[in-house]
């Protein structure tokens, strides 16, 4: 609460330092800042509200939740903020508990997430018409850093994988997404749309007229052989849980 409230660390490192261990007049000044920082917590609503949804967002994320779980339930009053902020409070301590639980496949999910975006963000450089006019080899590098991220991206889909098959073998539980489908359904959808929609590329750019045969040839050579995948069976075993 200390930091949605914008209290200094210096003041949180002297209070603490001040208050230490289990005695009964320590106890009462622990009681006495929580019932200061939630006076406060309602006296700054809006400006509490809103770091709370985003750090609920930032949690669901890590967590590969739904968004929409922060949302209210359809019968709650969503113009009442203090129901509001009950709400998120409660789906952060859930969030929490759950992001603790799993934390190890979870961090190997976001290095993975990160990846993936960042191959994202070159394919969507690589559409734009400007970079077969740019010079200083922007092309060039372009394509060297989508290979390079394909590669990464397939490290880290194993890496994930590999730590989800140690969390079952330790559990002998399944680890399920929110959407309720394994991380290895997930990222082979993942693959598939990613493959239809650079077909689909490929299919607008087949009918485009060009000024010139020279122009043509090299679009068609800098997109040979950089849309490969990593199959299902490059990927490091199955996440099917183990009884």
């Amino acid at each position: 609460m200390w930091k949605r409230l914008d209290k200094p660390e210096s003041e949180q490192k002297e209070f603490l330092e001040m208050h230490s261990g289990y005695k009964p007049e320590t106890l009462e000044a622990l009681q006495e800042e929580v019932d200061r920082c939630q006076q406060m917590k309602w006296e700054n609503m809006q400006t509490y509200l809103t770091r709370l949804e985003s750090e609920a967002l930032r949690l669901a994320s890590l967590c590969c939740v739904d968004e929409k779980i922060i949302q209210l339930p359809n019968d709650s009053d969503k113009q009442d903020p203090e129901i509001l902020i009950n709400h998120l409070e409660t789906i952060l301590e859930q969030l929490n508990q759950t992001y603790y639980l799993y934390r190890p496949v979870y961090e190997c999910i976001a290095v993975y997430e990160s990846s993936w975006k960042q191959l994202i963000d070159v394919e969507a450089r690589l559409k734009d018409p400007s970079i077969f006019s740019n010079r200083g080899g922007i092309l060039l590098k372009t394509e060297k850093e989508k290979k390079r991220l394909l590669k990464e991206v397939e490290r880290t889909e194993k890496e994930a994988i590999s730590a989800i098959e140690q969390y079952e073998l330790k559990s002998s539980s399944h680890f399920l997404l929110s959407n309720g489908k394994t991380f290895t359904e997930h990222i082979n959808e993942r693959w598939n749309n990613y493959k239809t929609l650079k077909d689909t590329s490929k299919s607008r750019r087949s009918i485009v007229p060009t000024t010139s045969n020279n122009s043509n040839s090299t679009i068609s050579n800098n997109n040979t052989g950089n849309t490969t995948r990593p199959t299902s069976a490059n990927l490091t075993g199955s996440p099917v849980a183990h009884t």
